[in-house]
């Protein structure tokens, strides 16, 4: 039997598992009732670097170029790269690459790259309460950098590459019968192109997503490893991290049913009740259910609690550590970068209400010392001053941000947008470029530079981008074949739309 046909009878296997237990169960992984191994003990003797690494400056530069940036707090990023070092040291594998940065992202997250580098949302930090917490996140990403994890999306990179390849091959055949080099494929080519793609979808959305979940099980129970090894609390570290996201899933699924309810309720009075749309909501409700690539937090807990009982119930439960967390939230420096991301979100959440006056007093006292250079805040600001009407401050404000030590991705759109608007597309398209090598061309860049180039009619600059996404970074093939359209918003940064009309 060829590859391909049992590569899809397991793909429509794993379509029915509805929990990590059906997964195991589908891809052959016993479960039994007796003590857990400790995941400690697979840790592999030596590390091998990920064959997804793109580089650690280029790692940083495209983490850099998400969303709004990185936040410098020097303080708080020796003592959590401090914790890192014991945690690669308590794995006995302290050459592991990579150390920890902070996100301007309000959203709470964490997140290993490839390289090795972790990366701590602003979001993240504000909700946590203790080291222990602390400690269970940076050992659960840990985890999937030494357990490699990341070279699970090789696969799937592979067949998005032959793809990628196919549809060339199938262009330059049409472009040898024809004057059109980029006439799309015709025939049987589009059948087989079409088939590998749809097998290509099935993947992405069923197969691996069920082995991301059984990895990220992996993380939990290592991260409980290092936490337990290290002296810190499961109650008040990896246990109580999960019982918050667990409380966050919960309010953003009943946030999901609420806007679904009101807009029926809203489509109902006004006689345009969309059926279709309707439809397609509870379609990718349920896609992304199968899909999802983390197992629901409930379910993260109680696997934990398993875990943990099996292994370490007999040992002194140890006293959480707060002292050592309140003392760096409240050292002076990162205290004060705290308080003024804060009244940033505040001045967001204030023009969005279109109370400007508000939105303009509270992002002017979050754009002084010590954020008074950092992009988000000066940003809120611009945008602040913009629906208040002060082109006067927002002429001084774009000139600080052109200033500024981080580059600002979103200026180089904003200087390109003026440019549009003025007839003059070769230098907007400069300027594109010219933030795009200042960001050491960052992979996150391209669907946003393929909208850009889509939009101005370059469909050749357009088409080159495509292609380099799909053999370079197979992983953003989707967004950027999509792009032109709407492309994902990172971060807490403003939302990409049809920027180029």
């Amino acid at each position: 039997m060829s590859r391909l046909p049992l590569l899809l009878m397991l793909v429509v296997g794993l379509a029915g598992c509805n929990t990590l237990g059906d997964v195991k169960k589908a891809v052959g992984v016993e479960e039994t009732p007796t003590t857990p191994t400790a995941v400690f003990s697979k840790l592999p003797e030596k590390y091998s670097a990920s064959t997804q690494a793109i580089g650690d400056e280029a790692d940083v530069a495209d983490h850099r170029a998400q969303g709004l940036g990185l936040v410098g707090i020097p303080a708080l990023e020796t003592y959590l790269n401090g914790i890192l070092v014991r945690i690669k040291s308590e794995a006995r594998l302290p050459d592991i690459p990579g150390r920890v940065y902070i996100t301007a992202s309000a959203k709470p997250e964490v997140k290993a790259s490839a390289d090795g580098n972790i990366y701590f949302s602003m979001g993240m930090l504000r909700n946590i309460e203790s080291e222990d917490e602390v400690v269970a996140l940076l050992a659960h990403e840990f985890a999937h950098v030494a357990l490699g994890h990341h070279d699970s999306d090789a696969w799937g990179n592979y067949q998005k590459q032959i793809q990628a390849s196919y549809a060339l091959a199938s262009r330059l055949h049409a472009g040898a019968k024809s004057k059109g080099a980029t006439e799309a494929p015709t025939g049987k080519a589009k059948k087989n192109l079409n088939r590998l793609g749809n097998i290509i979808e099935l993947t992405d959305s069923v197969l691996h997503p069920a082995w991301n979940r059984y990895q990220e099980e992996q993380a939990d129970h290592l991260a409980i490893d290092l936490s337990v090894r290290l002296g810190y609390s499961f109650s008040r570290g990896q246990k109580s991290i999960l019982e918050k996201l667990a409380t966050l899933e919960e309010t953003d699924k009943r946030k999901r049913q609420q806007d679904l309810q009101a807009r029926f309720s809203e489509e109902l009075k006004t006689g345009k009740l969309d059926i279709e749309g309707m439809l397609q909501s509870s379609k990718d409700e349920i896609l992304g259910m199968v899909s999802r690539k983390h197992e629901e937090a409930s379910e993260r807990i109680k696997s934990s609690i398993a875990y943990h009982e099996g292994l370490y119930d007999d040992l002194p439960r140890p006293e959480p550590k707060l002292h050592s967390w309140n003392r760096i939230r409240e050292t002076p420096s990162v205290r004060a970068v705290f308080l003024n991301f804060a009244l940033a979100d505040e001045a967001s959440a204030a023009l969005e209400r279109d109370d400007i006056r508000q939105a303009l007093d509270k992002a002017q006292k979050a754009a002084k010392a010590p954020t008074d250079g950092h992009p988000y805040t000066l940003l809120v600001l611009l945008k602040a001053q913009e629906a208040a009407g002060d082109s006067r401050g927002h002429s001084k404000t774009r000139e600080r941000l052109r200033s500024i030590k981080e580059p600002v991705w979103q200026l180089y759109e904003f200087e390109a947008q003026d440019e549009l608007r003025q007839g003059r597309q070769d230098r907007a398209a400069q300027i594109m470029e010219q933030g795009y090598q200042r960001f050491n061309h960052a992979p996150s860049l391209r669907p946003t530079l393929k909208e850009f180039y889509s939009k101005i009619g370059r469909k050749d600059k357009s088409d080159e981008i495509a292609l380099d996404c799909s053999f370079r970074r197979p992983v953003d093939r989707k967004e950027c074949l999509d792009a032109g359209g709407s492309v994902k918003n990172h971060g807490n940064g403003p939302k990409r739309g049809k920027r180029w009309s």
